[in-house]
C-alpha cells in the first residue's frame, strides 16, 4: 500500500510540474507560494523533505526582496512547526520593511510580531524578547503594545528572568497601562 501512495504522490508531482503561474496574474506570487507549499507537502509525505526545503529556497531565490512572499513562506513554516525557519523568515521580511519607506510603522509591527509568536511557539525566548522589542517599538495601538509586551515578558519568564519580567509587563497592566484588564498579563505579572 506504501508504494502505491508513493507511485500515486509521485503522479501527482508529476501533474503539478505542467502547472505554470504567470506574472500578470492577480495574486501570482501567493499562489506560486501556494503551489510550492503543496508540491512541498507531497515531497514530505513521501519522505523527501530535502526536496521540500530545495523549493522554498528556489522560490525565494526568484524574488529574494519580496516581503510579501517572504511572509508566505515564513506562514508555511510556521504551520509545519518550523519555527526557527519561520522566525528567520520573518525577521528577514521585517529588515527589509525596516529600510523601505512602501512599509508602514503597522506593517512593520506585524512583522516583527509574527516573529516574535513563531519564536515563541519554538521556545527560541532571546529570539521572542528581540522581535518582541522590535514590535513594541512599532506598535502604536495600546492592544499592539500590550501583545509585544506580553510576548517579551512570558519569554524573560521561561529564561527565569524575573526582574525583566516585572518590567515588560507592568506597562501593561498598573493603572493606567496599555491593558488593565489583561487576564493574562496579570497572571504574567
Amino acid at each position: 500500500e506504501n508504494l502505491e501512495n508513493e507511485a500515486a504522490v509521485r503522479e501527482i508531482l508529476l501533474e503539478t510540474e505542467k502547472l505554470q503561474i504567470e506574472d500578470d496574474w492577480p495574486d501570482a506570487n501567493a499562489k506560486r507560494a501556494d503551489l510550492v507549499a503543496f508540491k512541498a507537502a507531497m515531497h514530505r509525505s513521501i519522505g523527501q523533505d530535502a526536496m521540500a526545503g530545495q523549493l522554498y529556497e528556489g522560490l525565494l531565490a526568484s524574488d529574494p526582496e519580496n516581503v510579501d512572499l517572504i511572509r508566505q513562506v515564513a506562514n508555511t513554516r510556521n504551520t509545519q512547526e518550523d519555527y526557527r525557519g519561520a522566525y528567520d523568515l520573518y525577521m528577514r521580511a521585517l529588515a527589509i520593511a525596516e529600510g523601505n519607506l512602501d512599509y508602514s510603522r503597522e506593517d512593520r509591527f506585524f512583522r516583527a510580531l509574527d516573529a516574535a509568536r513563531a519564536a515563541q511557539e519554538g521556545e527560541l525566548y532571546p529570539e521572542c524578547i528581540e522581535a518582541g522589542g522590535k514590535a513594541l517599538a512599532d506598535a502604536q495601538t495600546n492592544p499592539q503594545r500590550s501583545s509585544a509586551a506580553r510576548l517579551v515578558a512570558r519569554s524573560h519568564y521561561e529564561l527565569e528572568q524575573y526582574d525583566e519580567v516585572i518590567a515588560a509587563i507592568e506597562p501593561v497592566v498598573l493603572d493606567g497601562g496599555y491593558d488593565p484588564t489583561s487576564i493574562d498579563g496579570w497572571q504574567i505579572y
